[in-house]
């Protein structure tokens, strides 16, 4: 008596087994990245370069914006219920700083794509200096394509979750 086939569970509609067209399972290049990125060591300044200018930055523009902002906003908000006023205060400005720090990162981390980009290549051995042009940092930017207005205006509704 043959057995009826397994149903396969939820999870195998998210990662496949199958050959794809590129040779892998696009959900696993995360993955793939990190491992490549901890095999080349080449790569690890860029990767922790930017990292730890945007952490530096971050904390630089919450302690200028504590130190600035928090006290005229925590006033303006509710004078009669200090506490009130305050917390809020401290909320508005932690929003503030993730927006500014957002903006002011866009930047490097954009720069940082293209440096771990051509110095993967040039690992792989596909770069040609040749036929490759340094790209300018207005379209390392994206500011004037819709997806970056779309991605900065949706920022408040994709912390919230």
């Amino acid at each position: 008596m043959a057995r009826a086939p397994m149903p396969t569970p939820p999870i195998a509609n998210l990662v496949s087994l199958r050959k794809h067209r590129y040779g892998c399972d696009p959900s696993r290049y995360p993955i793939k990245s990190v491992a490549y990125v901890i095999s080349h060591t080449s790569l690890w300044r860029i990767v922790f370069k930017v990292a730890c200018c945007g952490s530096i930055l971050a904390v630089i523009i919450l302690i200028v914006l504590l130190a600035t902002a928090l006290k005229p906003q925590a006033k303006l908000i509710s004078p009669n219920l200090e506490w009130w006023g305050w917390l809020i205060g401290v909320l508005v400005v932690f929003v503030e700083a993730a927006i500014c720090a957002t903006l002011l990162i866009v930047v490097s981390q954009s720069k940082a794509q293209t440096k771990v980009f051509v110095e993967t290549m040039r690992i792989e051995g596909y770069w040609r200096e040749n036929e490759m042009k340094p790209q300018s940092t207005i379209k390392d930017l994206n500011l004037l394509k819709k997806a970056f207005v779309v991605r900065i205006v949706t920022l408040p509704i994709q912390i919230v979750p």
